[in-house]
């Protein structure tokens, strides 16, 4: 009887030992392999592009240019897995901007492909409440009044469905990217290096605002 409960409890432990090893692996094993190349795939990724230009091939202006860049864009988009876009577009998507019905089409092409394309926008001084001139969170309302809202207004004339808005709006606000000091509504905050631990708390808390 000792030996057969013996056996029995090492049975059970051989199995707990057994599940747990095949949950770590569960955790750890990679997906299947899908690009020549990669030891592995990685799931759905997300890529931020920038507003650059002269020769920038992937800067935003770049690629929304023309049928063949934006194509080549996706294209490459496409062999890493990529199906998240955040593109800052500086004044390019606002109504006045002659590059705003491009910034559509490239919307459109995202969206026909599978890809999210949300408005990237933000700056460190946009934690601070104050006007638009010193670059402050007045800034950012404004950039999202012209860049999105009248933006979607422009093509929801031409389609109700509007393929060619964008699906959301990412904020990139890093107060802790303050590389120098920023005055909003007459106060000043020094750059990050030189606030204390108090006052970095503060700046992120301000953000909920």
């Amino acid at each position: 009887l000792f030996l057969t409960l013996l056996a029995l409890t090492s049975s059970k432990a051989r199995t707990r030992r057994q599940s747990r090893n095949e949950e770590k692996r569960s955790h750890t094993t990679r997906p299947p392999i899908t690009r020549p190349g990669l030891p592995w795939s990685i799931g759905p990724r997300g890529v931020w592009a920038y507003q650059h230009g002269g020769d920038a091939t992937y800067g935003t202006h770049a690629i929304v240019d023309s049928e063949a860049s934006r194509t080549a864009a996706i294209d490459a988009m496409n062999a890493w897995s990529v199906r998240r876009f955040y593109g800052s577009y500086g004044d390019l998507p606002t109504v006045s901007h002659p590059g705003r019905p491009n910034v559509g089409r490239w919307n459109k092409a995202l969206h026909e492909n599978g890809y999210s394309s949300q408005l990237l926008l933000g700056a460190p001084a946009h934690a601070f409440a104050g006007s638009e001139e010193d670059g402050c969170r007045d800034s950012l309302l404004r950039q999202i009044s012209t860049r999105l809202l009248e933006f979607h207004d422009s093509f929801l004339v031409l389609s109700p469905s509007a393929p060619q808005n964008f699906d959301a709006v990412h904020l990139d606000v890093e107060v802790h990217a303050m590389n120098d000091v920023v005055t909003c509504d007459g106060v000043s905050y020094a750059a990050w290096d030189d606030a204390d631990g108090a006052e970095r708390a503060r700046r992120f808390y301000s953000l909920h605002e």
